[in-house]
Parts: structure tokens; sequence; C-alpha cells
């Protein structure tokens, strides 16, 4: 049990079983109030949870099953199953009637002279986990985020990553003016934000950095990137294998359920990273590195050769979109990185542990 959970009395019996939906948004509350199992019939707010904590679940409930939960799917306190019904509801909804987009607009700043941050999501990912960071950056500043096509409507995704990068260079530069920007990618999302980078400076835009958050850059010969998400060894029957061929082939185009969406939308992601070959970064990108995933770090160092830094942190692999420590450290990265710092000659590692 992790430190700060509490376990409910034992004597009430083996954990009630839920459908993945159900058990993904109890994995949320749990995380969030500090208790579990969390029951079919259990309310957010008779479990201890406040208006701030409820916002802040909807906005991981967004970000980690890319469906937008409002004020009105809490009316009446519902429990956890009516809850996830109506998640469902409404994500059925906005896949059929809302046209697809990539683009999401985290905070319009207060000095438009300001430089732009974009925000790219990792696989399977909304924009709306960049919230924390939009939160801990200058209020002056402007966060627009991107995310896959196909993911919260119906839509064909990207099946390259320059691919992806042109689309929201489309998308941003007909909706804003050309503003100097800093780029972040979380994951996957990395990969995309190299390239989109690269795009802007090709149109006129300044750059002034990218920052990198926990991207993996090599899985290891013979290994796919799913390897190191899921820690899978053994190779999938061919059964397996086909459903999960059939997944991809419409991800973002079959209406499926919350989880075996998002599901869907980060094996096709990790398929279009397997196959992609990052060029070299860009002078001046920052990386960060999370404890899950040190051994990218020397992989990072030596493919930066001295043009970027590498920054360690503590935690997994989401925390330096969450966790309030590391959220701070990628802000005063961003916050350097628009005051124009050179970051050139800085490649030593920093190490921070929450």
């Amino acid at each position: 049990m992790e430190d700060g959970h509490h376990d409910r009395d034992a004597a009430a019996g083996p954990d009630p079983i839920l459908t993945p939906a159900q058990a993904a948004v109890a994995r949320i509350w749990a995380d969030l109030l500090g208790i579990e199992p969390i029951e079919p019939g259990d309310r957010f707010s008779e479990l201890g949870g406040t208006s701030l904590l409820a916002e802040r679940m909807l906005i991981r409930v967004r970000a980690e099953l890319g469906v937008p939960g409002t004020a009105g799917t809490m009316t009446d306190d519902p429990p956890l199953v009516t809850f996830v019904d109506r998640l469902e509801h409404e994500r059925r909804a906005r896949f059929v009637h809302r046209a697809p987009t990539t683009m999401v607009t985290l905070r319009n700043g207060l000095d438009p002279d300001a430089p732009d941050v974009l925000c790219v999501a990792g696989a399977g990912a909304t924009a709306v986990g960049f919230l924390p960071l939009t939160g801990a950056l200058d209020p002056a500043t402007t966060v627009i985020g991107f995310q896959a096509r196909g993911l919260e409507s119906r839509g064909l995704p990207d099946w390259s990553v320059g691919g992806a990068a042109r689309r929201h260079a489309r998308s941003y530069l007909a909706r804003r003016s050309a503003a100097p920007v800093v780029v972040v990618g979380h994951s996957f999302g990395g990969h995309i934000a190299g390239a989109l980078a690269g795009v802007l400076r090709s149109r006129g835009v300044e750059v002034k950095g990218v920052v990198l958050l926990d991207t993996i850059l090599d899985a290891g010969p013979g290994h796919s990137v799913a390897d190191l998400a899921t820690g899978r060894t053994e190779t999938p029957s061919m059964t397996e294998q086909l459903r999960t061929h059939l997944r991809v082939a419409t991800a973002g185009l079959v209406q499926r359920d919350l989880v075996a969406h998002r599901d869907a939308m980060w094996e096709q992601a990790v398929r279009v990273q397997n196959r992609h070959t990052p060029g070299p970064p860009a002078d001046g990108t920052v990386v960060v590195v999370t404890d899950e995933h040190q051994a990218q770090a020397p992989l990072w160092s030596a493919a930066l050769a001295g043009s970027g830094r590498v920054v360690r942190v503590g935690g997994d692999h989401n925390s330096v979109l969450h966790d309030t420590r590391n959220v701070g450290v990628v802000a005063r990265l961003v916050a350097e990185l628009m005051g124009a710092s050179d970051l050139s000659d800085r490649s030593e590692s920093d190490v921070h542990r929450p």
C-alpha cells in the first residue's frame, strides 16, 4: 500500500468486481482521496472529496481517459457506477457529433507579447494533462495543448510523427500570430514536439527552446516502446496480436468503451513511435528524465552531444505532469527558455528528488 492510502476494514470482504472503465476511475479516486478499495456505490464527496479535489479529479479523468467531464457529471454526487455511466454517455455523444480537433487552448495569457508555450500530449493522453504545468507558469503566458486526432472525437489519427507535427503547426498558425514559442512534449509527444519545433522554425516562428518530458529515445534492440511501458517480457499470442492489429487499424474511427478507446489510441501511437527514427535534437533542447526511465539519461546525453541538457527527477513516467515538485522543475525550465537563457553549455545532469 502506498503511503497516505488507507485500507477499508478487512472484514468488508473481497474487492468488488468493476468494469475496466469503473476500475480506471476508481484508481483516480483512490489516488486523490487516499482510500481504497473504491466500491461501485461509493460517492466522491462521502469519501471526503472536496470541490477542489473534484476539480482535480475531473481534470485527471479527461487527461487519462479522454472524457471532458463537467460539473454536470457530478450532479447529485453520483455513485461511482452512475458517474462512469455519465462519462460514457458524454463520450459517445462527443465522439459522433463533434468535429475532430487536435488543438486545445489551456489558457489565454495576460500578455499578448509573451512567448506561447505549446504542449504536445503523449500516446493515448489528452492535452488537459498539462493543466498543472499551465497553472505553474506565469499567468501572462498563453498555453496551447495538442493531442492526437481521433482521441476525443471521430477522426483518422496521423500515422507519422512528421504528419502530426505539420497538422499541429497548421492549427496553431491558423489561429495565433507567429509569436515566439517554447515547445514541450511528454513521452511520445516529445518526438512530435521536436518535429513541431522544426516545422515552426521553417515557417518563420522563433522557437526559444524544446523541453522533452520522459521521452523514450531507444527501447533497446528488438524491443517495442510498449515493452518498457507495460513491462512485457513475452511475445503475445497470435490471437492477441491479431486483436491488437484490428484495434490499431480502427483506432479513432470505431466507438469503444472508455478504456478500450484510450488503449487503442495508445497502441496506434506506439506503432508510429516504433517506426520513427529521431533526428538530432535541436540545440538547447532540455530533456527531463524520471527515475522510472533513468536508463534513457545517458542515451539522451549522447544524442545531445553537449548542445542541450538532461535533467533528472524522481518519480514515475507521469509524475512530470502531476507531481507538484516535478511540475515546478518543468515550469522553471520553461521559464528559463522563455527568458532566452543560454543552455547550450549546460549539459550536466541535474537530479531533483521529491
